[in-house]
């Protein structure tokens, strides 16, 4: 039996329909034993045996990205079949079918015979699952960096947890590890210094989450407009749009933010030092230049965000460093220059109600679980970095509790048994990458890879912007107060102008409008 099995509570994700085999106790006594040795400076190296024992209590717990460098490092202390068997189980349930066949394939050469039995009983199951996908085994062999049994690779310490465990645990590996510059980030850690690199929030691995997790669907922009997906393209159903090419190739937006410092130093920008994670997170007004440079500092705290309500000149400068924007992203142009007609009035108007934002986020950074009252659709592009989003339909709102109430990267059903019940899309954004969602969706964000620069812009919702219109009204005559205050100029705009023009788009109407024409074949839209 393999050795390291956990049992699967529920199908996993993205391996849905994989089922792995069950152990009832993870058996080490085989592995332990052995004298740990001595490097050249006086630390002591562990046994394979020992770094093994703390990936399984590690993986136990479900925290199974935070295992993989443990199985890491065993296979480099110890390139055995069934350390390679336990690093290939761990890639699996993540989803990593390359790099778990490859750990496969190295643990059958390391075998005795060339054969081992836990490599071949996982290796049939996932191969069985790669081929209900559509692809072959062969296609994705060899494409990780266990390619051959190769062990001269860096281990996945991303969030510092193996580091700190080899720092209390007294470990130290010989100067010929890969990756030997995480276990000093750990030696650092354990004394009290600054941790090198930004911790992660814990994320609930989606094989264990007890909701429905659901798959959105990512349709390239040259396929919107084909009619089996109308109802994608009409602004219906949430979606992820890919093959936009709508970063410019100028500007650099993440890297050290030093493009966004350098082209507006003195925006002014709402900054979250300590994150935006909970409901009652207040932001500071800060200038970009130092809002960027506390965000990035090592000890200012991972979950730092920022968000910038873009005024109208600065939409426009925003715009013009982007090669082409989405569709949608200019579907308001036309009600927002006609009941709108000043900047100074279109510029009040944007940042009350945070209609056009800019936001960037550190490691930690992200916004808890909620929805907006002012019912828009929201249509978010990707510039820099990677972020992972959680969209949930209105229906869900029974299970779904108070704003902020249940995290859904990281659900706590006993304090929201009723979650469970839910059944949420997630999905990650890369550079490069849009999200639609409806209006009334609730939604949360987190960063996966920093610095996360995103561009945001609420719509009117198809069909018109009756609700919108009834909850902005009540505002602007001051009967809930959830917005700044408006002018006069402004209020009697909105009244005279934009409510009608809004009211008056009773037809449905395509949130991503089709150009009048086939754009050219040298559009840079097209992939």
């Amino acid at each position: 039996m393999p050795q390291h099995i956990v049992p699967p509570w529920r199908p996993l994700s993205p391996l849905q329909q994989l089922r792995l085999p069950v152990i009832a106790l993870l058996l080490l006594h085989q592995q332990l034993g052995g004298a740990a040795a001595v490097n050249s400076n006086g630390g002591r190296v562990p046994s394979a045996a020992e770094v093994a024992a703390a990936g399984m209590e590690v993986a136990q717990r479900g925290s199974y990205r935070e295992a993989v460098p443990f199985f890491q490092r065993t296979v480099q202390l110890e390139p055995s079949a069934t350390n390679w068997n336990n690093l290939g189980v761990t890639h699996m349930r993540l989803g990593d079918v390359s790099a778990a066949r490859d750990a496969y394939l190295a643990g059958h050469a390391a075998a005795p015979g060339g054969w081992h039995a836990d490599c071949d009983a996982n290796l049939r199951v996932l191969d069985a699952f790669i081929v209900k996908r559509g692809l072959t085994p062969d296609s994705v062999t060899g494409k990780s960096r266990y390619a051959g049994g190769r062990t001269a690779f860096d281990i996945d310490d991303a969030d510092g947890s193996f580091g700190r465990a080899s720092a209390a645990a007294g470990w130290m590996f010989p100067d010929g590890f890969a990756g030997r510059r995480f276990a000093a980030a750990g030696t650092a850690a354990a004394g009290g210094g600054v941790i090198t690199g930004r911790e992660r929030r814990a994320h609930m691995p989606r094989s264990l989450m007890q909701h429905t997790v659901l798959s959105l669907p990512h349709i390239a922009l040259h396929e919107l407009y084909t009619p089996h997906n109308r109802d994608y393209a009409r602004g219906w159903l949430p979606f992820v749009l890919t093959h936009l090419n709508a970063i410019g190739t100028g500007p650099s937006w993440g890297d050290d933010l030093s493009f966004l410092t350098a082209t507006f130093p003195d925006a002014e920008v709402d900054f979250y030092p300590s994150g935006a994670h909970t409901p009652g997170a207040q932001p500071e007004g800060w200038r970009m230049t130092a809002a960027a440079a506390d965000l990035l500092r090592t000890d200012a705290g991972s979950a730092a965000f920022i968000r910038w309500n873009l005024g109208a000149g600065e939409w426009r400068q925003v715009a013009r460093l982007l090669r082409r924007l989405p569709p949608a992203f200019d579907a308001d142009a036309p009600w927002m220059d006609a009941c709108l007609p000043t900047d100074d009035l279109r510029t009040e108007f944007q940042r009350l109600t945070h209609w056009r934002t800019l936001t960037v986020g550190a490691a930690n950074a992200g916004v808890f679980l909620h929805a907006d009252f002012l019912h828009v659709p929201t249509f978010v592009l990707q510039l820099a970095g990677t972020a992972r989003w959680a969209i949930c339909h209105p229906s869900n709102v029974p299970f779904l509790g108070d704003a902020g109430a249940v995290d859904a990267f990281a659900p706590n059903y006993t304090a929201l048994p009723a979650f469970r019940r839910a059944a949420c899309y997630d999905t990650i954004l890369h550079a490069g990458d849009a999200l639609y969602f409806p209006a009334d969706y609730w939604y949360q964000s987190g960063v996966e890879a920093a610095p996360s620069v995103a561009l945001v812009s609420a719509l009117l919702p198809p069909g018109g912007g009756q609700d919108t219109e009834r909850e902005l009204a009540h505002e602007l005559a001051r009967r809930t107060q959830r917005l700044p205050a408006a002018s006069p100029a402004l209020r009697a705009a909105m009244r005279d102008a934009c409510f009608p023009a809004w009211l008056s788009q009773a037809a449905p109407h395509e949130s991503f409008p089709r150009a009048a024409t086939p754009p050219p074949a040298t559009d840079p839209w097209l992939p």
